[in-house]
């Protein structure tokens, strides 16, 4: 149990950074007045790691939960970067800046 449990601290330790970008972006946004962005990739979230883990599971078996959170969160940011640059986009042209 306890080398499964290393294993899976292993493989999470190598997402943190598409985390660290959620987390950051999620805040930028909010602190901007953009609250609905982070609750969009909140339930985005949730249905991506029920997704992964239930396909994980069944094709991978422990491998697919070991891998689930870093899954989700390279997923999420993938799906959150789109959505980042046009909030970014609307924000600039209503202020005047050029962006992108």
């Amino acid at each position: 149990v306890v080398e499964w449990g290393n294993r899976i601290t292993t493989i999470n330790m190598c997402a943190h950074y598409a985390l660290g970008f959620l987390v950051v972006t999620k805040s930028s946004l909010n602190a901007m007045g953009r609250p609905l962005m982070g609750t969009i990739q909140g339930f985005a979230d949730v249905a991506i790691r029920i997704g992964v883990v239930m396909l994980g599971t069944k094709y991978f078996g422990f491998w697919g939960v070991a891998f689930g959170d870093g899954a989700t969160w390279m997923i999420g940011a993938i799906i959150f970067i789109p959505m980042l640059i046009i909030e970014y986009r609307k924000i600039y042209k209503q202020y005047g800046f050029k962006m992108l």
